[in-house]
């Protein structure tokens, strides 16, 4: 049985490192971010260690301490505390000797550091901790609560099952693709919709918000919030037994009767919440056989919650708790003798599965130089977690399989350098940090020079887009996401442009032209990249009419730019999808965007994706094979023409 860990700790972003970290160490957790509640958390349930910060934002973390040492049964349970402030050596001798066993550890606190001590201490299972659930045989209690998610599945699954086909949704088998793969492409799509998935009587749906899954619903009984924390021991038989006549006598929330009964912190129950959607997603990856339909454009009713795991991250955990051996050995055989290369695409490669020091210098030496064999043979972590994180790579689309070693020197590696971590931006500066990036040229974007290679463009802008990328800011608000989508899909179009020779001849011919474009006044070339990026702005924010001005002002400025062009038609399309003239006028922009640059095989996809869009999937496919001509590596174009041409 795993070790269970109460950490008390009053910083959400600290806490949540915590937990991730010990939670992917196999450790059972609960969290509290208030002294009194810790305490009541105690008389509960007395956990196999205590995690407690000094300083709590309702006192001082040693009465919680003291609490557990007043119960027989805490007596001898292993304290780390983690310190708010300098107090001196003198101080933490004292804490040691008046809680013993304690180990005090100093601020700033790194999480990696309290599971070394942890795992010297309280050595988890190597097999993953699970969700206990009672028997499927086993009736579960009535809960209004669930009975009612489950009659709103059941209702809009009819709804999503019956949407007619249309190149923007998606639908197929598990037996075929399975669950972690329908993740990533909803993830490398960037979609937001609602992905319905059916096995027998069994229904979920999955909603999901630019390519991350933000809530789950299931038609499923034994998924409710009292199963979940009776099997985590939260809650005794008795107190689920009470609450559910409390419901049914009041029609109120289980959750609100829990906090008021004093058995569930506000933080607790949001936490039981968040654990209770992501039982239910995490079940999807045990799924052998099923269907799954995904409809572009639904939204999730208001949630009290909502996951906000990274998909890599979630596709980990999926792995590593419901895929048995069999399953494992299935994606690994199909990278036998193979070279395992990061993905080119930066969106998939630069991905946060992991956040453990072991894990992702496992995962660094996937950098196309070595096979499957020789990264496996000599992993810096225990096997069976070796093929898990590899299983999980795969599946998630950071690294793939190749019959060749990489040419040149690795992509980018596939984690944070070491001693780095996500900042914490506020909104305000995030904003600044965009603002600056518009008056910028691509290198300046990257802050390189105008005279580097592409081996330091690309180290540059590893340094760079791994801070941005959106996985590092799930939990922030909605505009604070936007914004950083903006900031990565510049940096990585500026690394698309100078580390292609093509691509960076015409980027620097066209700055070359602009800045002899007619006497005085200001620079067209850096005048038209403000604009252009004002416009991406726009569009990433469904301001489609001023992503319209602000792209025809671009072309009107550097005419002989192509990528403008094919902005301009996307967002004419977006503003008006059913108007007959703007459809013509969006693609004589796009194939005026491919004849200025004929070579560029981006443009074309650009293309070819319109025309799926908008119900040409041959066209598409023809002009996605024409750009497949010219970088035939490209594994995600050619991918997307498999997805094309099952559909046509």
């Amino acid at each position: 049985m795993a070790p269970y860990l109460l950490v008390v700790e009053s910083d959400p972003d600290l806490q949540r490192q915590i937990a991730d970290a010990l939670r992917e160490a196999n450790y059972e957790l609960s969290t509290e971010r208030e002294g009194t509640w810790a305490q009541r958390s105690l008389s509960i349930r007395v956990p196999d260690g205590l995690v407690v910060n000094t300083r709590l934002s309702d006192g001082a973390g040693f009465k919680v301490a003291s609490e557990l040492r007043r119960d027989p049964e805490g007596a001898h349970v292993p304290i780390f505390f983690l310190s708010g402030g300098a107090r001196g050596v003198s101080h933490d001798a004292e804490m040691r000797r008046r809680f013993a066993p304690a180990t005090c550890l100093p601020a700033p606190v790194d999480p990696n550091s309290l599971l070394a001590n942890l795992l010297r201490t309280l050595p988890p299972p190597v097999a993953p901790v699970r969700v206990r659930l009672p028997s499927p045989t086993t009736p579960p209690p009535a809960d209004d609560e669930q009975a009612r998610e489950g009659a709103a599945v059941e209702q809009h699954a009819p709804q999503l099952q019956a949407e007619p086909s249309s190149p923007v949704n998606i639908s197929g088998s598990l037996e075929r693709d399975s669950f972690a793969q329908v993740l990533r492409r909803l993830f490398v799509e960037r979609r937001t919709g609602a992905l319905l998935v059916v096995r027998e009587k069994t229904k979920k749906i999955v909603y999901v918000e630019d390519g991350y899954p933000v809530a789950v619903r299931s038609n499923a009984l034994r998924e409710c919030l009292g199963q979940i924390l009776l099997a985590n021991r939260r809650i005794s038989a008795d107190v689920l037994k009470s609450s559910l006549q409390q419901m049914q006598r009041e029609k109120r929330q289980q959750g609100e009767i829990l906090v008021q009964m004093g058995v569930l912190s506000p933080h607790g129950l949001a936490e039981a919440l968040a654990q209770q959607m992501e039982a239910k997603l995490l079940g999807l990856f045990a799924w052998r056989s099923g269907n799954f339909v995904f409809k572009e454009g639904w939204k999730t009713e208001a949630e009290s919650v909502s996951l906000d795991r990274p998909t890599g991250a979630l596709i980990l955990e999926g792995v590593r708790l419901h895929y048995d051996d069999n399953q494992k050995d299935y994606v690994l055989a199909l990278a036998a003798g193979k070279y395992i290369t990061p993905t080119s695409d930066p969106w998939l490669r630069l991905q946060e599965l992991s956040v453990d020091a072991k894990d992702t210098q496992f995962m660094s030496r996937a950098d196309g130089t070595l096979t499957l064999e020789e990264i496996m043979n000599v992993p810096p972590v225990p096997r069976d977690r070796a093929r898990t994180l590899m299983v999980s790579m795969l599946e998630a689309g950071v690294v793939e399989a190749c019959d060749q070693p990489l040419a040149d020197l690795p992509l980018a590696p596939l984690a944070l350098p070491e001693g780095t971590g996500h900042p914490r931006w506020s909104r305000t500066e995030l904003a600044a940090y965009m603002h600056g990036m518009r008056a910028q040229s691509h290198f300046e974007v990257i802050g390189v020079t105008v005279d580097v290679g592409g081996d330091e463009i690309e180290s540059a802008y590893v340094q760079k887009a791994k801070l941005f990328h959106p996985d590092g800011f799930r939990g922030r608000s909605t505009v604070v996401r936007e914004l950083v989508n903006q900031i990565f899909s510049r940096l990585t179009e500026a690394r698309r442009t100078l580390t292609d020779p093509g691509l960076r001849k015409a980027y620097l011919a066209r700055l070359e032209r602009a800045r002899s474009y007619g006497g005085g006044g200001p620079d067209a070339a850096t005048a038209a990249e403000q604009v252009y990026y004002t416009g991406v702005g726009h569009l990433h924010e469904r301001r489609y009419a001023e992503a319209e001005a602000a792209f025809r002002q671009a072309t009107n400025l550097v005419p002989g730019q192509p990528s403008y062009h094919g902005a301009l038609g996307w967002a004419i399309y977006r503003r008006a999808p059913t108007d007959r003239k703007a459809l013509e006028a969006a693609t004589s922009e796009l194939e005026h965007a491919v004849g200025l640059a004929p070579d560029d095989p981006w443009v074309r996809v650009s293309l070819g994706r319109f025309l799926a869009e908008t119900g040409k999937p041959q066209d598409a496919v023809a002009m996605l094979q024409s750009a497949l001509r010219l970088d035939p590596l490209a594994h995600d174009i050619e991918e997307e023409i498999r997805r094309l041409t099952e559909d046509v």
